[in-house]
């Protein structure tokens, strides 16, 4: 067990390989941190991002998917570009958009505590985290599957799942499938109560 729950740390150190991902990392955070600071004096709430989006055009669409991967690990939380969304899009585009960026913000969080944080986020993972971490290797694809779903884009499940030795095409799959319901309820749900409250018209 020990070995399994370790074995991320076997990642091949290749001089050229640490240099792309730092490189990508370093990238990504530093287009998040201009993002971050091109909300202005507002911040980053969904009217704020429909806002930006909106004033980008033709790349709005490129814009926002991208902002909701790179921001939503710096902090943002992934509700406010689920909503965003439903100003800007008809439900199902803004579903799609929305499931895109969300499934993006996991790579982008999987890529930091991988390549980055790793050994920072191993050490400070709370004894009670050991047995979903068990459960998460072992369990198999519906164990990763329960703790999307439940937690959606929560940072500490982001970066606690970046740290385990699980497949990509396991997290991509039990990700892209567990983060759709709340995106779903995001768009549909959430959008209507907020076209009552007069937002978005």
């Amino acid at each position: 067990m020990s070995d399994s729950i370790h074995s991320a740390e076997a990642i091949s150190r290749h001089p050229m390989e640490r240099f792309v991902r730092w490189g990508f990392v370093l990238g990504a955070i530093a287009l998040g941190v201009a993002l971050f600071q091109s909300g202005g004096e507002e911040g980053w709430t969904p009217a704020r991002v429909a806002q930006i989006v909106s004033e980008a055009g033709s790349w709005g669409v490129v814009g926002f998917v991208v902002a909701f991967a790179v921001l939503q690990p710096l902090g943002i939380s992934g509700h406010v570009f689920c909503l965003a969304a439903v100003a800007l899009w008809p439900p199902w585009e803004a579903t799609l958009w929305a499931w895109t960026g969300a499934v993006g913000s996991s790579l982008v969080s999987m890529a930091i505590a991988r390549w980055v944080a790793y050994d920072f986020i191993r050490k400070r993972l709370p004894s009670r985290a050991q047995a979903w971490e068990r459960k998460l290797i072992n369990g198999g694809w519906w164990a990763l599957f329960t703790l999307r779903l439940i937690t959606f884009t929560m940072h500490a499940a982001q970066y606690v799942v970046g740290v385990l030795p699980i497949p990509l095409s396991r997290v991509l799959t039990a990700t892209a499938l567990g983060y759709l319901p709340t995106v779903l309820l995001d768009v549909w749900l959430g959008g209507e109560f907020l076209r009552l409250l007069g937002w978005g018209d």
